[in-house]
């Protein structure tokens, strides 16, 4: 499962818990705050949890779940993904010339008509960036905050007046808080705000000590109230579920419905201690209006008032009505499991398998309509197979796969001949694909034609994706190879794109002559700026176990040489020992690319495996492995070196 698809099958199966804690909250609405905010947080943190729970949960299979809809035609399709339409078992009559003549103007159009079409985004590909860097963004906003947080900390004034520090304590002590609380005085007006999870801290404006007892009473009962409720915790909870599930907006509104119960459920700590409702409203609100919010420190601490939330939560502070009852510890342990049990079988829901798809191959109808797919490489192909469309309809049955080539001619009214074409016999139907594929296998000319045709595109998507279905059909033929690898290197500015094309024709098992193999390590040389993608190429020709001659093996080793990267030319050369098809020579142009290597553990372990894989019995291949043992610096690392070469010696 790719990471876009677990991203997005997660934020599917989480979108089910954030709506049955909607449901929850709005089927009770006289909940307390302090329970609504624990079922929002608890809907959260099962959202976060998801992606874990789809990767480890076993899958278990239900009907019920939403599956792709069966296909109930069967189609085959030719090079790289253009129909090739089967008829039907009804009488095909011929047209006249006229008609054949504009159906083939109108098939073989130019392709920069086709490439002039608006392109489709390859979201499998593009979707993983996007995200990851949205993703990256939100997180370091919360990383800024922190950091500012640490700043206006380092420069506030620890309280140290006896009153404040009296009163901290005493309240601590009723809400039952054995951490330690640091109380900070900043040196500009600010709402008072708390931060710290497992060291709170409380910071006070700079003129809280001209507040009354009553007012520092509530406002260290309220930012206390977020020590003793971890919503330190929770808020990071909803902080990291917005970041990964950003594309989401159920996580997003999810937030901040937690964020408000979160201030309703501390309100009614405050007034459950005994504090007066319309004292504590117009204290909240001259709060509110006298010191102002910073949104960069807000992302990062529990802020006291926001003005956007404050007429919700002075309507809840005057309701007598209210439930105001905190969240006992056996209802959280209750909530925790509850969350818990719902989202491991909804992580472990998949689409059971169709079992009519096999009765589909017998009574399905043989369908012409063609599928969606890359409308260049439609183009290419279909442009290719028109200009060497047979004339003559005694050439047909060339066309056709062998279980349905038998056409009979039947003589029309109008003087002309008729095909007829036999039903195809359910016995042939699952076998329709394999006979089609065998029979549409291209020739050396359409594939290099495919090929000259991919240089001409613009992305690098396409001509990737037009280039890797090729290599399915290569030929051992140097024009062809020729005409792939430079299509492969004119893909510019994307090294991926470019390393999956040549891979595809490296990874086949079809022979390589050497200049096929010097095409590909030229490309290794001077088109890949990324070494990783280099070692790539390079063990993709070293992959498959075949026969590399002289000439072969001197480009490979060329193309290692250009390696930069310590890991990655140790790792190709590792690659290259292990096939023990090198000489001498080989050995000395190894030693020589290990000797390049600026790490000394890497050097030291490239030399190791070709004293392992070779018997370093010539005099010239043991000079220039002791030569190139002595360039390391770190004395295990050479110390390693000289005791493979005195045990193959």
């Amino acid at each position: 499962m790719s990471l876009g698809t677990l991203v997005l099958i997660a934020a599917v199966k989480g979108s089910v818990l954030l709506a049955a804690a909607w449901l929850v909250v709005r089927a009770f609405p006289r909940l307390s705050a302090a329970l609504r905010h624990l079922v929002w947080a608890c809907a959260l943190g099962g959202l976060v949890l998801m992606p874990f729970l789809v990767r480890v949960v076993p899958t278990l299979q239900s009907r019920f779940v939403p599956t792709i809809p069966v296909v109930t035609s069967i189609q085959t399709t030719d090079l790289i993904g253009a129909p090739i339409a089967m008829p039907a078992a009804t009488p095909v009559a011929t047209t006249s010339a006229a008609e054949r003549a504009s159906r083939r103007r109108a098939m073989s159009a130019p392709i920069e008509s086709v490439r002039a079409q608006p392109r489709s985004i390859n979201l499998e590909y593009w979707f993983p960036v996007a995200w990851a860097i949205v993703a990256v963004v939100l997180l370091m906003r919360v990383a800024v905050g922190r950091l500012r947080l640490a700043l206006l900390a380092r420069r506030a004034s620890i309280v140290d007046d006896g009153d404040w520090l009296l009163l901290a304590q005493r309240l601590a002590y009723r809400l039952d808080i054995s951490r330690p609380i640091t109380l900070l005085r900043g040196d500009q007006a600010c709402v008072p705000m708390t931060w710290g999870l497992v060291y709170p801290t409380v910071l006070l404006p700079a003129d809280a000590d001209d507040w009354t007892a009553e007012r520092r009473t509530i406002v260290l009962l309220h930012e206390l109230a977020h020590v003793n409720r971890l919503d330190a915790f929770t808020q990071l909870i909803a902080q990291i579920a917005t970041a990964i599930f950003w594309f989401n907006p159920l996580a997003w509104l999810a937030a901040r419905a937690m964020r408000v119960e979160r201030e309703l459920a501390c309100d009614d700590c405050v007034l459950t201690s005994g504090a007066r409702a319309s004292d504590y409203a117009q204290d909240l609100l001259q709060i509110a209006r006298t010191f102002s919010t910073r949104s960069d420190l807000a992302v990062a601490a529990l802020a006291m008032a926001r003005r956007g939330d404050l007429e919700e939560r002075l309507l809840a502070i005057l309701d007598p009505a209210t439930d105001r009852r905190c969240v006992s510890r056996a209802r959280l342990i209750g909530a925790t499991l509850a969350i818990l049990a719902l989202s491991v079988p909804l992580a472990a829901l998949s689409p059971a398998p169709v079992q009519a798809a096999e009765r589909s191959f017998q009574t399905a109808a043989v369908s012409t309509t063609p599928v969606a797919l890359p409308r260049v490489a439609r183009a290419v192909v279909q442009h290719e197979l028109v200009t060497r469309m047979p004339r003559r309809s005694e050439s047909v049955t060339r066309l056709l796969p062998a279980p349905i080539a038998d056409v009979q001619r039947i003589p029309s009214a109008s003087g002309n001949e008729a095909l007829r074409i036999p039903a195809v016999r359910a016995p042939y139907l699952p076998h329709v694909a394999a006979a089609t594929a065998r029979a549409a296998t291209p020739d050396r000319e359409t594939l290099i034609s495919v090929a000259q045709a991919a240089v001409k595109l613009t992305s690098g998507y396409d001509k990737a994706e037009l280039l890797v279905p090729i290599a399915k059909y290569y030929l051992a033929d140097d024009g062809l190879a020729t005409a792939y690898i430079t299509a492969a290197v004119s893909i510019a500015n994307d090294d991926y794109n470019c390393s999956r094309a040549i891979n595809a024709l490296l990874e086949g098992n079809a022979p390589l002559s050497d200049k096929v193999v010097e095409l590909a390590m030229n490309a290794v040389a001077k088109r890949f700026t990324a070494d990783y993608q280099k070692r790539t190429v390079i063990e993709a020709m070293l992959g498959n176990q075949r026969v590399l001659g002289p000439e072969s093996r001197r480009s490979v080793i060329a193309g290692i040489a250009t390696i930069s990267a310590s890991y990655d030319r140790r790792a190709a050369i590792s690659a290259f020992v292990a096939r023990r098809q090198f000489n001498e020579q080989d050995a000395i142009g190894l030693i020589n690319a290990a000797t390049s290597i600026s790490g000394s553990y890497d050097r030291a372990q490239a030399l190791i495996d070709i004293a392992t894989h070779h018997g370093l019995d010539d005099a010239g291949v043991r000079d220039a492995y002791v030569k190139a043992a002595e360039t390391i610096q770190a004395g295990s690392d050479y110390r390693r070196a000289i005791e493979a070469l005195l045990k193959r010696s």
